[in-house]
């Protein structure tokens, strides 16, 4: 079956309201971002045409892994004992492996029970 897959973003929905309240595909969006902004609009849109076109959104939030410069970066100033502080309040992190949302990308594309649905591609643990 042939769909249109959209890979959106975690920050269409925007940021948790708590580490005890962690956002679902349930969660109201509100983005914070104009990237954020961007992406809840991308959804919306694709979501009038849910009667014509056959469709799966995922979200993933930061990516790291091969090629990856940016969360790298991160990781390797941490291995160096220099922690990034980032604001004024405790920042807690999702993060997926590049292959491992590659795989739940694949898998939200040829399941038939993803049609019309959206999902979170990300690891199961948050990181402070």
């Amino acid at each position: 079956m042939q769909r249109f897959l959209y890979v959106s973003s975690q920050t269409a929905v925007g940021p948790a309201l708590s580490a005890t309240e962690p956002i679902t595909e349930d969660t109201p969006m509100h983005p914070i971002t104009d990237y954020g902004k961007s992406k809840k609009a991308a959804e919306e849109a694709i979501q009038q045409y849910i009667e014509k076109l056959p469709f799966t959104i995922v979200r993933p939030p930061a990516v790291y892994g091969p090629r990856d410069t940016e969360i790298y970066s991160i990781f390797k100033s941490i291995n160096m004992g220099i922690v990034p502080y980032m604001g004024f309040n405790k920042k807690i992190l999702s993060i997926v492996n590049v292959f491992d949302l590659c795989d739940g990308i694949i898998s939200a594309a040829e399941s038939r029970n993803t049609l019309g649905k959206t999902y979170f591609i990300s690891s199961e643990e948050f990181y402070e």
